[in-house]
């Protein structure tokens, strides 16, 4: 770990303090076989993120052959490009503070829960407006000319596999076509704005009760829109089905819907497809290569209750002033 042993000596004469004085400590990784660290100095709490070889880790998956370097590139590039320009009060992005040729270090955001481990324990959860004007200004960034910021052959390959409806049983022939319409929409490169790629509940960090974090911006590029939308949505949504009793859920999605489109600046129409996408992210989550990281320690009445939502959702059309009673028809 030579890079890490060189952050370690550049942070200590950074923030002026002695190398002895600076602690390590392993921090839990995604299913994308990078290596975490956490480096505590006397006065800085800060993150190492080293992007390995696809072939020298086991992972779930079978990417593309994107090499370290060009995950970390593109990585840095946008999470600079979301810190420079997400300026919402209640929102931070880590500032990143040193890149070596196949790590970086940033802030460490962690210290509270992810939003996905309050969700799972049906606890109380921040206002979402705040989260949804964020990646609406994110999505609103200009088509950048670097180079570096390109569709992201990541993203692409999770869409392969998120959207092939054969991986769900007995879906019938109405529901794999609305797969298809939906997969060429998803891919669609005449509305391709940047996006997070990986906006889930698990990269929403929640320090206080008023402030969340946007971690995690390896698999960003340029994409739909609504990508990044269902992908999150998807999160509330099975919360929603595992406590039908707490109301404030529905309620925060609503917010977090409405505060995007209104940020956006899109006409709500464009929207009219989400609760299908939304519909894609949920069933590939009981079903696709990682679901016993996103919901493999549900039960299986909770497991099924979730596809039976999914598959009625698939050919809904999204309305912003009926989501409220759109989502308890889909519960009911």
């Amino acid at each position: 770990m030579l890079e890490l042993s060189k952050a370690i000596a550049e942070i200590a004469d950074m923030f002026n303090d002695e190398v002895e004085d600076v602690k390590v400590y392993p921090h839990q990784s995604g299913v994308w076989g990078n290596s975490l660290y956490e480096i505590i100095t006397p006065t800085q709490h800060l993150l190492y993120k080293q992007f390995n070889s696809f072939e020298a880790v086991d992972i779930n998956y079978n990417p593309p052959a994107i090499t370290a370097e060009n995950r970390l590139n593109l990585s840095v590039a946008m999470q600079n490009m979301a810190f420079n320009t997400i300026l919402c009060k209640h929102i931070e992005i880590p500032m990143i503070r040193l890149i070596f040729q196949q790590s970086f270090v940033m802030d460490y955001l962690g210290a509270g829960s992810n939003l996905k481990s309050l969700l799972d324990k049906g606890q109380n959860i921040p206002n979402l407006k705040s989260l949804g004007k964020a990646i609406a200004k994110f999505h609103n960034i200009s088509r950048p000319e670097s180079a570096l910021v390109r569709i992201n052959d990541l993203v692409q390959y999770k869409i392969e596999i998120q959207y092939n409806s054969i991986s769900i049983s007995e879906l019938g022939t109405k529901a794999e076509r609305i797969y298809k319409e939906l997969y060429s929409e998803v891919i669609d490169s005449t509305n391709l704005v940047p996006i997070h790629g990986d906006f889930n509940a698990k990269n929403i960090i929640v320090n206080n009760p008023e402030t969340l974090g946007i971690v995690d911006f390896e698999h960003s590029g340029l994409g739909n829109r609504i990508y990044d939308l269902s992908y999150f949505i998807a999160d509330i949504m099975i919360t929603i089905i595992i406590y039908p009793n707490k109301l404030s859920y529905c309620q925060s999605l609503v917010d977090f819907v409405s505060a995007y489109i209104k940020e956006s600046g899109q006409n709500e129409s464009y929207f009219s497809s989400l609760w299908g996408h939304t519909a894609v992210q949920m069933l590939y989550r009981i079903n696709g290569p990682s679901a016993n990281n996103w919901t493999g320690y549900f039960s299986k009445e909770n497991l099924s209750i979730i596809r039976k939502v999914g598959i009625k959702m698939l050919s809904t059309n999204f309305t912003l002033g009926s989501s409220a009673s759109q989502i308890a028809f889909f519960i009911d």
